[in-house]
């Protein structure tokens, strides 16, 4: 059973007032208040659970929210984004993404400085979203060239004041023709900390394509051993593909944070095979960090196309400005507060399916 949010207390009034009236006839008919009594049973049930379907299968909980002991009226939504790309000639890549992150289209066109440089901010902020393409990647050795992908984004209008992931997924799959498929494609979570944004910009008044910031936290990864010894490590066939699902780590993890304005706290060199490229970085109060998917393809398939999809779905819950009040359409969550017993259970249950296979069976 779909939980829905506005209209489950009119489902269960009316399912109560139907069973008062059947049960105050002069003849009760016993089968149909049994499947009245059965009915808010397999509801109850289904709420219970909502939260741990919502962590489970992101992609199908539109509009979910956090249970809580002291609910707070918010806004909830799904953001769904993707990307296409193509390995390296000799068909390796590696991202790594952190979802919990969110900003509003206020640092649009920003202005900042770097190495004597005016640059400006353009749209594409995805924090932290980073790849590795470069034609020297083996997966063998590190490498420092990892650099933001322009079409990851994970801003919004400017009308919410803080927010906080409830539930997340991430997909991998190749897109190219059958004959052609080779290589795997594989991926980790780790629980790394880093405090750097993945960002476009291009020089001011300038009407170059733009840059990307860069994060010289990840270089150690340019080695897939790395992942493969990070949490859940999962390596599949290329025609498998991969899916990686979200969890809190901890309570801090279900804390509201600032919705990103484009707030810079500092800029720091980094040297690539281009030149020198900022890292930037951004205070906490922001974004949490510790939460990351890594993954990557290892000799998989060359094509003058785009062969690989990245696939996304964050589920946000936030509160809205004040300004806003009156044109959002709010609510208090009314899931049910679930046990400290039962919420183990049920991240359990998630870090037990934290990654597997998109497709079990393929030709």
């Amino acid at each position: 059973m779909i939980i829905d949010k506005e209209n489950n207390s009119i489902f269960i009034v009316e399912k109560l007032n139907s069973l008062k009236n059947k049960l105050n006839q002069d003849t009760i008919n016993l089968e149909s208040v049994k499947r009245d009594m059965q009915s808010i049973s397999s509801y109850d049930n289904a709420s219970n659970y909502a939260y741990l379907n919502s962590l489970l299968e992101p992609e199908k909980a539109k509009g979910t929210t956090i249970p809580s002991n002291i609910p707070v009226p918010t806004c909830s939504f799904q953001l769904h984004n993707y990307l296409t790309f193509k390995p390296a000639d000799n068909g390796n890549d590696v991202f790594t993404f952190n979802p919990f992150f969110l900003s509003n289209d206020k640092f649009i066109g920003k202005d900042f400085n770097f190495s004597s440089a005016d640059y400006t901010m353009m749209i594409g902020c995805g924090m932290y979203f980073f790849a590795n393409s470069t034609r020297e990647i083996t997966g063998n050795t590190p490498l420092n060239d990892w650099y933001y992908p322009q079409a990851a984004m994970q801003n919004i209008p400017d009308v919410y004041s803080k927010y906080r992931l409830v539930s997340a997924c991430c997909t991998v799959k190749y897109v190219g023709t059958l004959e052609e498929a080779k290589g795997v494609v594989g991926g980790g979570i780790s629980y790394i900390k880093s405090p750097y944004i993945g960002l476009r910009f291009k020089l001011k008044d300038s009407t170059q394509t733009g840059s990307g910031s860069r994060n010289p936290m990840l270089s150690e990864y340019g080695d897939f051993e790395l992942i493969r010894d990070c949490y859940y490590h999962q390596e599949n066939l290329c025609l498998e593909g991969i899916r990686m699902l979200y969890f809190p780590l901890d309570n801090s993890f279900e804390e509201f944070k600032e919705v990103w304005d484009g707030t810079i706290e500092k800029t720091e060199p980094v040297t690539t095979d281009v030149g020198s490229q900022p890292a930037i970085r951004i205070s906490d109060k922001y974004f949490k960090s510790g939460f990351n998917w890594f993954l990557y393809t290892k000799d998989a398939p060359p094509s003058a196309s785009r062969n690989f999809r990245f696939d996304f779905y964050l589920n946000f819950e936030c509160l809205p400005k004040p300004e806003f009040l009156n044109y959002m359409p709010i609510s208090l969550s009314l899931l049910p507060r679930i046990t400290l017993e039962m919420k183990n259970k049920f991240l359990e249950e998630v870090r037990d399916k934290a990654i597997t296979k998109i497709y079990n069976k393929f030709v």
